[in-house]
């Protein structure tokens, strides 16, 4: 039984703390096995059962919920993305995050500080004060006739899509008024900046939160205090991004 774990292990590269809760899983299962009778070759037969039952029970966690969600629409561009500064604050952050996206096959030109059109194929991040206590940046995208694709309440308009109706100009608002949190602080570390940019550009690009918080394996976490926050992208975004941008 022991080798059987062990290779397992191995295979799947899981944590210690994964394995056990593997491990603790298929002993219980024994247990209850055990007690309603089952022995020899079918006792056999159901510890494998309920081992490859353990191991999806113990890793679905970080595979099926740790993984960015869909928000529903695509970028219509990959290449050559003009890229609007109005948030000087995260000058240290650009450079960094477009060579990591850029590891992924997107490309960006620098573009004007402003907001004037035309607005087809920019994104712009924009720092000012919006009147929010809570939020720290907002990432809103509009397909090519200027119809928003999710409202600032969170709202679904179908405007926008995977196909016929991609968006077409990304506007990431980032307020400056935040009050911050020990794990975000205002004004932001380096580490916080890293983060932020990214995560916000991948909503750009339709990459919607992970539904765990803690120990996912992504960039899009639901919230700046999750454990890690992290300042690159992960195996999962750019598995992703290989999948929905080829």
């Amino acid at each position: 039984m022991g080798w059987i774990i062990h290779m397992f292990f191995i295979i799947l590269d899981l944590t210690p703390n994964t394995l056990m809760k593997c491990v603790d899983l298929v002993f219980k299962s024994i247990l209850f096995t055990t007690y309603y009778g089952f022995s020899g070759e079918k006792l056999m037969k159901k510890m494998k059962q309920l081992l490859s039952l353990a191991l999806i029970l113990a890793i679905a966690p970080n595979t099926l919920f740790a993984s960015p969600t869909d928000l529903g629409y695509r970028f219509a561009h990959k290449t050559n993305i003009v890229f609007r500064n109005l948030a000087p604050t995260y000058n240290d952050a650009y450079t960094p995050a477009a060579v990591d996206y850029g590891t992924a096959g997107f490309t960006f030109v620098a573009g004007p500080s402003h907001l004037d059109p035309p607005y087809s194929k920019n994104v712009a991040f924009h720092e000012a004060n919006w009147g929010w206590t809570t939020l720290r940046a907002l990432s809103l995208a509009y397909n090519s006739n200027g119809d928003i694709c999710i409202t600032e309440s969170g709202v679904w308009t179908g405007h926008c899509n995977k196909t016929t109706k991609k968006a077409d100009f990304g506007y990431i608002k980032i307020n400056n008024a935040y009050t911050g949190i020990s794990a975000f602080p205002n004004p932001p570390t380096l580490a916080n900046k890293n983060f932020l940019i990214r995560h916000e550009f991948g909503h750009t690009l339709g990459l919607g939160h992970a539904v765990v918080c803690n120990n996912a394996n992504t960039i899009m976490v639901p919230a700046v205090n999750c454990s890690p926050l992290y300042t690159t992208l992960q195996t999962s975004d750019f598995t992703v991004l290989g999948a929905w941008y080829p």
